[in-house]
C-alpha cells in the first residue's frame, strides 16, 4: 500500500513469463532494439498458435526457435535452431510471434498430430490466411524429403480448398 492508502500493484499476464525467457536470448539489447534489427528469435508453434486462437494447444511449454542453438535448462521453454525470417513474424504483446502461415509451417515440422494441424488451418483460414504466402512456404520448406514428408498434412489440407475460396 503506498501513502496514499491505495493498493499499489500492476496485472500480471498470461504472457509475461514468455517475455522474460525470450528477452533472456539477448539479454544486452532492449525490446525496441530488437525490434528495430531483427534478431530472427522468434516466439513460434504451438505457443504462437495458442497466443494467436488458432488451433486447440496450451501455451507453455514455450516454444523459440532462433538462427542459432540455444542451450537451456528451463523446462518452461523448448528451444529450437530454425530461420524464421522478418516477414514471418509479427510484433504482439511485445513478442514476436511467428505469423499464422509460419505457425501452421513450423506445427507441421515439429510432427504435431494431423487433426490438430487441421483445427489450426481452419481457424487461421478462419481469421485471414494468407494462401499465396503460406504456399510459397510450403515449397521453400520442403526442399528435402523429410520435410516434404513432414508438411504433407499442411499441402493436403491446401489442395482441399478450391482455388476460388482462397
Amino acid at each position: 500500500m503506498c501513502r496514499c492508502g491505495y493498493r499499489t500493484s500492476t496485472q500480471s499476464r498470461e504472457t509475461d513469463a514468455l517475455a522474460a525467457i525470450w528477452k533472456l536470448t539477448d539479454p544486452a539489447r532492449f525490446t525496441w532494439e530488437r525490434q528495430a534489427e531483427w534478431d530472427g528469435v522468434a516466439v513460434g508453434g504451438t505457443t504462437a498458435a495458442s497466443l494467436q486462437g488458432i488451433g486447440d494447444f496450451f501455451a507453455s511449454p514455450y516454444r523459440i526457435y532462433a538462427p542459432r542453438r540455444i542451450n537451456s535448462r528451463l523446462e518452461a521453454a523448448a528451444f529450437a535452431a530454425r530461420a524464421i525470417n522478418a516477414e514471418d513474424a509479427s510484433w504482439e504483446q511485445g513478442l514476436p510471434l511467428t505469423r499464422p502461415e509460419r505457425t501452421l509451417i513450423d506445427l507441421c515440422l515439429d510432427s504435431k498430430d494431423p487433426s490438430l494441424i487441421a483445427d489450426a488451418y481452419r481457424d487461421a483460414r478462419d481469421i485471414g490466411l494468407d494462401y499465396e504466402r503460406l504456399g510459397m512456404l510450403v515449397r521453400e520448406t520442403s526442399a528435402t524429403p523429410k520435410r516434404e514428408k513432414a508438411l504433407e498434412p499442411l499441402a493436403e489440407l491446401m489442395r482441399a480448398i478450391p482455388k476460388g475460396d482462397r
